[in-house]
């Protein structure tokens, strides 16, 4: 139902989608699925590495700072394994 029923409804570009679950990700403390998250969306362009900063940045101005901090530095691990990977592949 989750996958199917609501990610592909129309009412919401996949980008915003992409970010509201991102952040409650983020809220909750849940690293490993946010950075399923941001790996599927960053290849696809759906969130470049400015839009996941400005994320951060509201993350820590509306959160607070230790779960922009947090999200920041899994965004930037994530962005830096992907990177790898396409240097490899």
């Amino acid at each position: 139902m989750a996958w199917g029923g609501v990610w592909n409804r129309e009412e919401l570009s996949d980008r915003e989608r992409r970010s509201v679950a991102l952040t409650v990700l983020a809220l909750g403390g849940r690293g490993g699925p946010c950075a399923l998250h941001l790996e599927a969306a960053m290849p696809k362009g759906e969130l470049d590495a400015a839009a996941v900063g400005e994320l951060a940045v509201t993350l820590a101005a509306c959160a607070g700072l230790p779960v922009g901090t947090s999200f920041a530095l899994l965004a930037t691990r994530v962005r830096d394994e992907l990177e790898a990977e396409t240097d490899r592949g």
